[in-house]
């Protein structure tokens, strides 16, 4: 189990960076669907890289909400370190390590900007037949092994929207 100062730290400095992205952010029309654009390259049909600050080792500039999302999802590992030692088996540990990536897509689909998620969860449907992104049995059906899940649960996605850090 996670210590407790380990989680307010997690908790505060994650407020921390919503509260700089929306400080930051310039202000937006009301929601509307999304459209195809000058954004979105006409051959991939890609987002390119959003603006905001870069995070160490990105290959490109990421707003402070991402970057908040892409640490905890790497702080995952962590967890894979505490359940590995109390005798969980891989099955147990990437059970656990999908619901908790899946419930920290859901915290951070929250509070993204709704033309941006919009995005998201449309490509989500189409990659993988979830707008939340691959549930275990999709990947399992895929052929992944329950330490692949385990791995990928602790790495960020999201290249394909110019969303993800380089390793």
């Amino acid at each position: 189990m996670l210590r407790p100062n380990i989680r307010v730290s997690s908790v505060l400095a994650t407020l921390i960076a919503v509260v700089s992205w929306f400080i930051a952010s310039p202000p937006r029309a009301a929601a509307q669907a999304p459209q195809a654009s000058a954004q979105t390259t006409p051959v991939t049909g890609k987002t390119p890289p959003l603006p905001g600050k870069s995070l160490p080792g990105a290959a490109s500039p990421l707003p402070p909400l991402r970057q908040a999302y892409i640490r905890e999802v790497r702080a995952l590992k962590e967890t894979v370190t505490q359940m590995r030692a109390s005798g969980k088996t891989p099955e147990e540990i990437a059970r656990a390590l999908h619901r908790m990536r899946r419930d920290l897509g859901i915290k951070y689909k929250h509070l993204t900007p709704p033309d941006l998620l919009a995005t998201i969860y449309r490509r989500n449907l189409i990659k993988y037949g979830d707008q939340l992104g691959p549930t275990i049995d999709y990947l399992r059906r895929q052929g992944k092994s329950w330490e692949d899940i385990i791995e990928s649960a602790s790495r960020p996605g999201g290249a394909d929207l110019g969303l993800s850090p380089t390793p």
